[in-house]
């Protein structure tokens, strides 16, 4: 890594850009590296004033407005991924941008497994890293998880796996591959700091777009975006793939609650998920079979897989099972946040009595998951927000009396209905189709104000039936 700085970064005039988890990460190790680097901070948010660890002789603050002024001037900035190139004069040229993920890649690129995908990636991650783990090899999970990678770089050992996720804003102008990529699915998603689809998918690819001829790219073999994506690519890494069904052109392959080695048709069994419940649904299968698979790429085959998945246990958001309370059963996939993780949901949760759904409008097709809906045994549609409002005027006009759909200004006012219309014996889901801005810091912010308001009524239940015991006396 040295080296790196020593012929990137020192003696030139430096920026970071953006000042979020990841560039405070970039600004401690660049300082930790360069003591005496003159390094410039540049963020929208004027408060970091106030922080300590900015406050050095060599560092220069240029909070606010102006905060992109005289970009032109420096000859690296170091770029967070939250900030879209748009803002930039189209006089800037690229080769003076650069993140801590390319930085990061140029030094540790043959050690990594890097996930992508608009679904999946934090659990495929977090899969493979346990995997590792239980298999006793030295891991390290960083990324888009919560974990800058330079934040780990001093226990990182020769033999040591680096687990990177990777989010499209990371992959957007990276120039490096790792040496295995991982890539589960594209679709519609962050239209609001990419200009378009298209932009979105080739920011995706850049994940393997770097590769080798000795480099792996693990993606679904019947996933037709993907596929596509990849057979109009000049792409020259070794493929494998997996899907469901044994066809000879997937290399893990799912039948039968089992997962398969496929050789040319010839099939060995390494793992037998019957009666593994935590990792429900046809997404979390795909999920496994990638994870297998980027453990293959990475040479790990002598071990029993389903015996390390024992201890494993899905994140939150993610179809996270709440509680059942007189009956009633619910569910907070507040990660969902495009259509087709709802419809993934809505595959795996039965009974459905009440699904909730809105939130930031980002202008994501509704089409299909509006066809789905229109189509479902789902007697409750509950929406908020923009993009609530918007799926809300799709539907409606192709439902029956049966159905109720309503549209609600408050999220609180709309989960407490939902409780309401939620019958004994079914289920009330969380499951938004949109992203949480409106009125959330996050997902995780979303997420548990629903766990809050759903775990304050069963409290509000066990009060009342407590009272009454107590007046029975």
């Amino acid at each position: 890594m040295e080296q790196v700085f020593n012929s990137k970064i020192a003696g030139k005039r430096v920026l970071i850009l953006g000042l979020g988890v990841e560039g405070k990460s970039t600004y401690r190790f660049l300082r930790k590296m360069l003591p005496d680097q003159q390094i410039t901070l540049s963020d929208q948010r004027t408060e970091l004033l106030n922080i300590d660890e900015f406050r050095h002789v060599n560092t220069i603050m240029n909070f606010g407005e102006n905060y992109l002024h005289d970009l032109g001037s420096f000859d690296v900035i170091i770029k967070s991924p939250g900030i879209s190139e748009n803002l930039f004069p189209a006089s800037l040229p690229d080769e003076k941008l650069t993140s801590q993920t390319e930085l990061f890649l140029e030094v540790y690129r043959n050690q990594t497994i890097g996930i992508t995908g608009t679904k999946g990636k934090s659990t495929t991650a977090r899969l493979i890293h346990h995997l590792l783990s239980s298999a006793k090899y030295k891991s390290l999970l960083v990324g888009n998880i919560g974990l800058p990678p330079f934040d780990v770089i001093d226990q990182i050992q020769p033999e040591t796996l680096i687990v990177f996720e990777l989010s499209a804003h990371q992959l957007e102008k990276v120039r490096v591959s790792p040496h295995i990529a991982v890539l589960l699915n594209i679709y519609q998603e962050h239209l609001d700091h990419f200009n378009d689809f298209q932009s979105y998918q080739l920011a995706k690819l850049n994940i393997a777009k770097w590769q080798t001829s000795k480099d792996f790219l693990i993606y679904p073999g019947k996933e037709n975006s993907v596929v596509d994506l990849i057979n109009h690519s000049t792409l020259v890494s070794n493929k494998i793939t997996y899907g469901f069904g044994t066809e000879p052109c997937l290399n893990t392959c799912f039948k039968d609650d089992q997962i398969f080695l496929n050789t040319s048709g010839a099939l060995k069994m390494i793992c037998d998920l019957t009666g593994i419940e935590f990792l429900p649904g046809r997404h979390n299968q795909l999920n496994l079979m990638a994870a297998f698979s980027a453990l293959i790429g990475a040479g790990v085959t002598d071990f029993n897989f389903c015996n390390s998945l024992v201890d494993f246990r899905g994140l939150q958001h993610r179809l996270e099972f709440i509680g059942s309370y007189n009956g009633k059963r619910f569910y907070n996939d507040s990660i969902a946040t495009i259509p087709e993780a709802v419809i993934y949901a809505l595959d795996t949760i039965k009974d459905i009595d009440c699904l909730l759904l809105g939130g930031y409008d980002r202008g994501i097709d509704y089409s299909q998951l509006v066809d789905y809906l229109a189509n479902s045994e789902i007697p409750n549609f509950f929406f908020t927000g923009d993009a609530g409002k918007r799926m809300l005027n799709m539907l409606k006009p192709r439902l029956t009396r049966k159905h109720q759909c309503k549209w609600f200004k408050n999220f609180d006012e709309m989960v407490k209905q939902a409780i309401k219309n939620t019958s004994e014996n079914r289920a009330c889901l969380l499951s938004p189709a949109a992203a949480s801005y409106d009125k959330f810091m996050n997902f995780e912010h979303r997420g548990n104000r629903f766990r809050k308001l759903v775990n304050n009524w069963f409290q509000s239940l066990k009060d009342q039936n407590t009272t009454k015991l107590s007046g029975n006396l």
